[in-house]
Parts: structure tokens; sequence; C-alpha cells
């Protein structure tokens, strides 16, 4: 499930971080990898029944991870830096 959402990039900015690190609020975070989304995004939270054919909507115009594949939406990240972030926090890839 993603955790830090964005605001004021260019959508799918965060494709091209692969490998750099990311300073959000105090915290660090290196970027690692594409997230592939799954199945459980078509399900309602609510009655767990499908509402909604999310990776078809991804499918349009997103192309598969290479290798194992999967629909791209969203990045995966590790903290090397632990530090408060919070809703309003400044968000700083690496050069």
């Amino acid at each position: 499930r993603m955790n830090i959402e964005l605001a004021g990039c260019r959508p799918y900015d965060e494709d091209g971080w692969d490998g750099r690190t990311v300073t959000i609020g105090d915290a660090v975070v290196r970027i690692q990898g594409q997230v592939p989304r799954c199945v459980l995004t078509t399900l309602s939270p609510d009655t767990g029944s499908k509402d909604w054919d999310t990776l078809t909507q991804i499918a349009k115009y997103r192309p598969k991870i290479a290798g194992d594949g999967g629909l791209p939406f969203g990045v995966y990240a590790r903290v090397e830096t632990p530090g408060g972030a919070a809703v309003g926090d400044e968000v700083v890839p690496s050069a």
C-alpha cells in the first residue's frame, strides 16, 4: 500500500529516481524500483467485491515492468536516514 503521496511534480516523475536518495522532511529514503500493482486494487475495501478494474485502466497507458512484469504504479523505497515526515514537507530527490 502506498504510504507517501506526492503533489506538485509531473506524473510518474518517481520512475526516474531509481537508485537515488530522496529527502522527505527529516528522513532520507533510497528508491528501489517500481511497484507492480496487484489484483487487490480492483476490490472494494468495504465489501471485498470487485468494483473497478484498476489493472486494465493502468495497462492502457503504462508499459509492464521489464522481467517478471507487472503494471507499475509507485516505487519501493528503503529508509537510509530515519526522521520525521509530515503532510506538507518538501520532497527532494538527489541530483
